[in-house]
C-alpha cells in the first residue's frame, strides 16, 4: 500500500497584531520552503471567540489575539 503525502497544508500564526503574526509567518517560512512547502494562500482575522468588540465607525475592532492562516503546497519530492 502506497501512502500519499498531503499537498495542502495549513499554518496558523497567532499574534496580538497583524505585524507581529506576519513576523512569525517570516520566520517560518525558509524552513517551510526547504521542506517543499510554498504558501499559496493567506488570510488574517481577530479571534471572534474570546474577544469582545466594538462598533466603531460602522465597523467591528476586535481587541486581542488574530490569526494570519497560511495556506501551503508541497512542490517537488521534498524530504521523505
Amino acid at each position: 500500500m502506497v501512502t500519499q503525502r498531503p499537498v495542502v497544508t495549513l499554518r496558523r500564526y497567532v499574534g496580538m497584531t497583524y505585524e507581529s503574526a506576519l513576523n512569525d509567518y517570516e520566520r517560518d517560512l525558509p524552513t517551510m520552503a526547504e521542506s517543499g512547502w510554498f504558501p499559496v494562500a493567506q488570510s488574517w482575522g481577530w479571534d471572534t471567540m474570546t474577544s469582545s468588540g466594538w462598533l466603531v465607525g460602522g465597523s467591528s475592532w476586535k481587541p486581542g489575539p488574530g490569526t494570519l492562516a497560511v495556506t501551503y503546497r508541497r512542490e517537488g519530492p521534498g524530504p521523505a
